[in-house]
């Protein structure tokens, strides 16, 4: 369940990140890609299915906590981590 709630915060930080960001043109392709990466990426086989407790799962919250960091998001206050 926290998986799903990163994952959808994250997809959702990403989508509005573009939409408010301070460029003038919005790149409606580029979005697109970036949303199949994502899903692509924890959507793989190698995520062995994401069933809580697994590998499988950690494999795709350190994937969502490296996006997290690429785009310089900070973890919340008194936190001291993504997860």
């Amino acid at each position: 369940m926290k998986l799903i709630k990163l994952t959808s915060a994250l997809l959702l930080l990403l989508i509005c990140g573009n939409c408010f960001s301070q460029q003038k043109t919005f790149s409606i392709p580029e979005t697109e890609n970036k949303i199949h990466f994502y899903v692509s990426a924890l959507a793989h086989d190698s995520m062995q299915g994401r069933e809580t407790g697994t590998e499988g799962m950690m494999k795709a919250a350190r994937f969502i906590t490296a996006q997290m960091k690429s785009i310089a998001l900070q973890p919340v206050k008194g936190n001291d981590g993504y997860c």
